[in-house]
């Protein structure tokens, strides 16, 4: 049985069966409520106390459980009033936490929620994003639960208090975007991301399975349009992995930031080279529009 404390409390115990599977068991105090999430890879866990506005990550080094990091609600305020720690998830590798915050006044709006991504470099912690929800109103209170997709680079964070719904955010680098609504309604509580970041599923337990049906709840599984990788078509970065739409491809940097006049290009047709790979243009300079298309070298 493995103890993992925080100061003197035994928040869990972690009991290896004959299966191979892990049972494990909180233990929090009767004011503090707990969230657990595994990484993928099962050598970290997050666990949040919202009561306490704060989160704590542990390593597994051999047999045992080591506090690796604390990730503290980064928002000023009461302690405790942001419910901060209220939902926690991991990417697959633990090198990605994200720590929902249901009452946090996000962008100046009471109780609007959202949620905070944290970044590891080596075993040290710290902020990288807030992901707030765009237009959210009074008591959205976003964050209520959040998923990771494998790699980090794909966010959700669902609002439980009004016609909010789901929202995803996207990852280039160090920086994440608001995309898109990957579910709106209301009564959603929980919410979970496939490893590669293609399937959502929403909890809504308020809800009932076909019209005139006992409002039993239900499990809806959504499909969110993959990223393209380096070198396919693209209108904006917002389609690209990597972030980058540059010269009508994906590209893989940004490339000198689509300036228009730059001697530098993404796509095959401009280098003669692999389109999504970053390279001099051909013929020099290029002259871009205000959008970033080229028009022809000078």
């Amino acid at each position: 049985i493995i103890k993992i404390k925080v100061g003197k409390k035994v928040i869990k115990k972690v009991k290896t069966k004959a299966s191979g599977r892990f049972q494990a068991k909180v233990r929090p105090l009767k004011t503090t409520r707990y969230k657990a999430a595994f990484a993928g890879d099962g050598a970290r866990l997050i666990v949040g106390t919202r009561v306490q506005d704060e989160a704590d990550v542990f390593a597994l080094v051999g047999s045992s459980w080591t506090r690796e990091g604390r990730l503290i609600n980064p928002a000023p305020g009461a302690v405790g009033l942001d419910l901060f720690g209220q939902s926690v998830a991991l990417d697959a590798t633990g090198t990605r936490a994200l720590v929902g915050a249901p009452s946090d006044d996000a962008l100046g709006v009471q109780n609007a929620g959202g949620a905070r991504v944290f970044v590891r470099a080596g075993s040290t912690w710290s902020e990288e994003a807030p992901l707030d929800l765009s237009g959210a109103p009074i008591d959205a209170a976003a964050g209520t639960s959040v998923a990771l997709d494998g790699s980090g680079s794909r966010a959700l964070v669902l609002a439980a208090g009004v016609d909010v719904g789901t929202r995803l955010f996207l990852r280039a680098g160090s920086s994440w975007t608001e995309d898109t609504v990957a579910h709106a309604g209301r009564f959603n509580l929980s919410v979970g991301m496939s490893l590669d970041g293609v399937r959502a599923i929403v909890g809504v337990p308020g809800a009932a399975p076909s019209t005139g049906a006992i409002a039993s709840g239900i499990a809806r599984v959504y499909v969110i349009a993959p990223a393209s990788s380096p070198g396919a078509a693209c209108t904006t970065g917002d389609s690209c992995l990597s972030g980058f739409c540059v010269d009508g491809v994906c590209c893989g940097s940004a490339c000198g930031g689509g300036s228009p006049s730059d001697c530098q290009a993404c796509s095959a047709a401009l280098t003669g080279g692999t389109s999504g790979t970053c390279a001099a243009a051909l013929a020099g300079p290029l002259s871009r529009t205000t959008s970033g298309a080229p028009t022809a070298p000078t």
